[in-house]
């Protein structure tokens, strides 16, 4: 919650121009960089959205002009709720090399036994 605060902050100096319904155009006023936030499919073109399942400063800064709760398009994954049902199960450690049974043994490997010719 605290680092979708501090980016809704760093979100304020970008200008939204709507492009559709769902779509809209994020530009800085500064610099000549653009970015596509698509709403409906939780994506912006600058990739971070759609890979962190998280909003981005751009996606954050749509949802500041238009009044949108940017929580609805965190992903679960991010959950108290999630977290606790990671760690839940019981992690047993892995038993040293020695006690591994024999199939599981890395295998040695060799270097090929013949040479190769610099021609080939």
């Amino acid at each position: 919650m605290d680092k979708l605060e501090e980016f809704m902050t760093d979100s304020i100096p970008y200008v939204i121009t709507p492009l559709e319904r769902d779509s809209f155009k994020v530009s800085e006023s500064s610099e000549k960089e653009e970015w596509i936030v698509q709403l409906n499919v939780s994506t912006c073109t600058c990739g971070k959205f759609q890979s962190y399942k998280f909003p981005c400063l751009h996606a954050l800064a749509v949802f500041e002009k238009l009044k949108i709760n940017p929580l609805q398009y965190v992903d679960e994954c991010y959950t108290v709720e999630q977290y606790c049902k990671t760690y839940a199960a019981t992690f047993s450690p892995v038993p040293d090399v020695t006690a591994w049974p024999e199939d599981c043994r890395v295998p040695t490997l060799f270097p090929p036994s013949q040479q190769l010719s610099p021609n080939t």
